[in-house]
């Protein structure tokens, strides 16, 4: 049960964390200096999730490549957040008897839900679908469908959706900071 309430909380910081960081750098919302920091510890924390298990590294490392390869680490925060993990995952990784298929899947879902958003970006958009497109549906599918094909236990699937209401809750506080219907700390 801690192990489990662990897993959630650590999706959840870094979900959040990483929108922070984000908002940070591209929106100017938060601290750049607390976003470095961020940064920092939410790598440390997703590293040693990785070497906790296969599970955590196929789900975390397909967020990474799929943000690497689109080029949306794109900041100090985000460098210093990868350079904190990087040599984790490559010294500690639970790459070996990780479930190949099962990561390019994953690596495939997050490529077309992070593209989907870039070109959702650049279009006007029915409502419902500029929503399925920003608020990350495909990937949230993907992680369901790997659950729900016994590929990874069904508790990842809600730490991956506990790091997508963090990352926006996150980016729904900053924007109302944003207009100013919250007071800036």
């Amino acid at each position: 049960m801690i192990d489990e309430l662990f897993l959630l909380l650590s999706y959840t910081a870094i979900g959040g964390g990483l929108k922070y960081i984000d908002q940070a750098y591209d929106r100017r919302l938060f601290s750049k200096y607390k976003a470095n920091i961020i940064g920092i510890l939410i790598g440390v924390l997703a590293g040693y999730l990785v070497i906790s298990n296969n599970n955590n590294t196929m789900i975390l490392f397909s967020i990474l490549i799929a943000n690497a390869i689109l080029r949306k680490i794109d900041n100090i925060g985000f460098y210093m957040g990868v350079v904190a993990l990087i040599p984790v995952m490559v010294i500690f990784g639970n790459f070996i008897g990780m479930e190949w298929s099962t990561f390019g899947f994953l690596i495939a879902v997050a490529l077309v839900d992070q593209y989907g958003d870039d070109w959702r970006e650049e279009r006007k958009l029915k409502k419902s679908m500029d929503m399925f497109l920003h608020y990350g549906i495909i990937w949230k599918i993907g992680i369901l469908i790997t659950a729900l094909l016994g590929l990874i236990p069904w508790i990842y699937f809600f730490a991956a959706l506990m790091l997508d209401i963090a990352y926006s809750y996150v980016e729904i506080y900053s924007e109302k900071r944003r207009w100013g219907w919250t007071k800036k700390r």
